[in-house]
């Protein structure tokens, strides 16, 4: 391939890198502007968003332990997170699709650069460090967002939701109990 024929391929690829790392972000459908043409309180739209972070999260260091890690129950554990993050996010989209708000699933920056960091490992340090931080960690995180969504919601769909998945997130951590050396 020429140099010349390569650039829109490199420049792409670069896009694509760049933007990754970017926060979710919600945008109102139908060229809604505000939370309130949505029907939510504007808190309620951001917490969908940390939610749909939190998920995305979860489905993508999943993958990567369901082929890194070293320990069976460290890939079973991320084959686990990818399918009830997974299913958590499809109902947290259905709600947002009905509530005409749309959420650009992907990790944000911080996440995303926890994720670069995963993908580097192998081995025994793979499975500390993703025990660690997207197991423990982020689950600390997301039970606290959860918890508060049921306290502060004003959507009823919403803090049905939260609800519903506090109780899987509490189930992740005693999984995470069984299997982590750390906790």
């Amino acid at each position: 391939m020429s140099k010349q024929t390569d650039f829109p391929s490199r420049w792409l690829l670069a896009a694509a890198i760049a933007f990754a790392g970017l926060p979710v972000q919600a945008q109102m459908l139908d060229g809604a502007s505000k939370a309130e043409d949505s029907r939510l309180a504007r808190s309620d739209v951001r917490w969908m968003e940390q939610a749909a972070r939190v998920n995305v999260a979860e489905v993508e260091a999943g993958k990567l332990a369901a082929g890194l890690g070293q320990r069976i129950e460290v890939r079973e554990f991320g084959k686990t997170m990818v399918e009830q993050h997974g299913k958590a996010n499809e109902e947290l989209n259905a709600i947002a699709t009905r509530k005409r708000v749309v959420l650009l699933n992907r990790p944000d920056a911080a996440h995303h650069q926890e994720l670069v960091k995963l993908a580097a490992l192998s081995g025994t340090a793979f499975d500390e460090i993703y025990l660690r931080t997207a197991g423990i960690g982020d689950h600390t995180d997301a039970a606290k967002l959860f918890e508060d969504g049921i306290a502060n919601l004003h959507d009823p769909d919403l803090k049905a939701y939260a609800g519903r998945t506090l109780p899987q997130i509490k189930q992740h951590f005693e999984m995470l109990r069984e299997i982590s050396p750390l906790h």
